[in-house]
């Protein structure tokens, strides 16, 4: 199963998710909780990791060391003999060991492309049309309905940010840009308020 959703993920330039702290945890998770059909007790997220038949052990599927983990899951063992992948279940917030060919449970397959850095062109997203400099940062509009740490968890996992304003040419651009494509409530932005902010 793990070669097959590895495939499905590579044939798109992507690759399977890595989590490798509790804040990337979080955030896939809450990627999760935007898909309705996911939604379940029973959501299995695979991740990318792979056994490398030299030292029998898993690592990332970029060839990096396995150095988090969740829920003290034990990961030491000869994976080309007992041919398991692992996988993060949302509801119960931990990993989880499951056999390379069961077919008890219905995985989720979520596939991450990193972005290259910035530059002329913007990919799946636009260039801000102003000012005519090189520089210029890229932007894309979601009309969803979204909390702001789940807009925040969609930007990330889109290998951006919530966009910051420097300016009133850039507040102008924006609130138009949002306005244009159907967002006449507001958008959500960069700017909090810290939990230490006394005011």
């Amino acid at each position: 199963f793990l070669p097959k959703a590895s495939a499905e993920c590579a044939a798109d330039g992507a690759h399977l998710p890595f989590i490798r702290n509790d804040f990337e945890n979080s955030l896939y998770n809450g990627i999760l909780n935007l898909f309705d059909e996911v939604k379940t007790q029973s959501t299995f997220l695979v991740l990318g990791l792979v056994c490398n038949p030299s030292t029998r052990r898993f690592e990332w599927s970029d060839g990096s060391t396995l150095m988090y983990t969740r829920n003290q899951i034990n990961l030491n063992f000869d994976c080309v003999e007992q041919q398991q992948h692992v996988v993060a279940r949302k509801w119960f917030n931990d990993w989880f060991r499951v056999d390379d060919d069961s077919t008890l449970y219905t995985y989720t397959i979520l596939c991450v492309k990193n972005a290259s850095p910035v530059d002329a062109k913007c990919g799946e997203y636009s260039p801000i049309d102003y000012p005519k400099d090189a520089g210029r940062p890229c932007y894309q509009i979601h009309t969803e309905s979204l909390s702001w740490k789940d807009a925040e968890a969609q930007c990330e996992a889109d290998s951006g940010a919530l966009a910051t304003i420097n300016s009133a040419d850039e507040n102008k651009f924006l609130w138009r840009s949002a306005v244009q494509a159907g967002a006449v409530s507001g958008a959500h932005i960069g700017a909090y308020k810290s939990t230490s902010d006394s005011a």
